[in-house]
């Protein structure tokens, strides 16, 4: 039974046109109930119909979804035979309620609202209605009632066919998941080894890198060795080019006078050379001369060479005397002695001269530029007393010649 409450039944309401019939209810004073939904005020007037009417089933309108409805037997006043307002009331909103499972009373508005909830689960039944006629369609035709039982029969067999099959189908999927599980374990053992091989091959790659830079350094380093070698070489060839008899001892001439290392070998009545330079040139001129016989491993037979710079000597080896090989000495028999250390160290030039012609066998015999011949060189005498000062210059220049001639002599292969 829904739950209503009846608020205020003493106000009094006009009876409305269609309770002007012959029936009429047991009170004429409208009921107050609330809405179930929205709580509002309702208000339900009396009505006056008879008691076969609601005895009898109501028949709707045409435009109605529905064929019959049946109300329940309404409460009647027993002098009267008329029904009981109140009670009728609510014995209809009591059974409304339990038909449409919704509560009762409810406003126009929440009515209009449940009428709408009502027609769309009437839509939905009857949409299952149509899909169930449509299956029912597509029946065998002539199945009746009695022959419907082979369709079900047919039906549960296919059912079990299909469940066979599924069976069948379960079990070869448990089949596949095996594999499936040994296959992600060869995966697996695959992808270790492609790991390995891919450390392999990092490894592989590192120590190619490591060689190719390795064989990169070793070719720079062969490289730097090889133009090393050649600058080497290069040097060696120039070294063996160069004369280091014509480095260290430079023969050339200033003017009328012939110089070794800068120093003037000679005197002109015009131009005085100082003693002290004349006795360096000699000086320089002794230790050339020396210093080839000593690479020649050359033994002297009459005259021997002692450089001593400024003040060299000239030793007769015969008689043990010593000549100063140096001038401007203002001693007794000083130049007599100049002249005769200038005589011998013609005579050891003269001698060396024809040592090295003998050891280059070749032919013609190289000859110097100006012969010797006893203490004369170019037909010129190296003395200097009985002398003019231009011809021993002279003499000193072609004595000059010789000796840069005997240096070419020795450093030619």
């Amino acid at each position: 039974m829904s739950p209503m409450r009846a608020l205020d039944s003493s106000s009094e309401l006009p009876k409305s046109p269609a309770n002007s019939s012959d029936c009429s209810t047991g009170s004429d004073r409208a009921l107050t109930l609330v809405c179930q939904k929205c709580r509002k005020l309702v208000v339900i007037h009396p009505f006056a119909v008879c008691a076969s009417e609601f005895g009898s089933p109501l028949r709707p309108s045409s435009s109605s979804r529905l064929e019959s409805v049946s109300l329940p037997s309404l409460p009647l006043d027993p002098d009267t035979e008329v029904l009981e307002w109140p009670k009728s009331a609510k014995v209809v909103l009591d059974h409304v309620a339990e038909t449409a499972q919704i509560g009762q009373p409810l406003c126009p508005e929440c009515t209009k609202a449940a009428a709408a909830e009502l027609e769309t689960k009437l839509s939905a039944l009857q949409e299952d209605t149509a899909n169930l006629e449509g299956f029912l369609a597509q029946l065998p035709t002539g199945v009746t009632k009695s022959g419907g039982g082979n369709v079900i029969v047919k039906l549960q067999s296919d059912l079990d066919e299909l469940e066979r099959q599924e069976r069948k189908l379960l079990e070869e999927l448990a089949v596949v998941e095996i594999q499936e599980g040994e296959v992600h374990k060869e995966a697996a053992v695959i992808d270790r080894e492609r790991e390995d091989l891919e450390a392999q091959i990092q490894t592989y790659w590192r120590s190619c890198n490591e060689y190719v830079v390795e064989d990169n350094a070793s070719w720079e380093n062969s490289c730097a060795a090889q133009e090393q070698l050649r600058a080497c070489d290069d040097e060696l060839s120039r070294l063996n080019q160069a004369n280091l008899l014509n480095e260290a001892f430079h023969i050339w001439f200033d003017g009328h006078f012939g110089t070794v290392n800068n120093f003037r070998l000679g005197r002109l009545p015009v131009e005085q050379v100082d003693w002290t330079e004349i006795n360096a040139a000699w000086g320089y001129a002794a230790l050339l001369l020396h210093t080839i016989a000593e690479a020649r491993r050359f033994q002297w037979t009459k005259f021997r060479v002692v450089p001593k710079g400024s003040v060299s000597l000239v030793e007769e080896i015969s008689k043990k005397s010593i000549n100063e090989l140096y001038g401007g000495a203002q001693v007794l028999f000083a130049a007599r002695r100049f002249d005769r250390a200038m005589t011998g160290f013609l005579f050891c030039l003269e001698e060396l001269i024809s040592s090295e012609i003998r050891l280059h066998d070749s032919s013609p015999p190289p000859v110097p530029p100006y012969p010797i011949f006893g203490d004369t060189v170019g037909a010129l005498t190296v003395r200097l007393s009985q002398n003019s000062e231009e011809n021993w210059t002279r003499a000193m220049k072609y004595l000059l010649c010789d000796l840069k001639w005997l240096i070419a002599l020795v450093c030619s292969p």
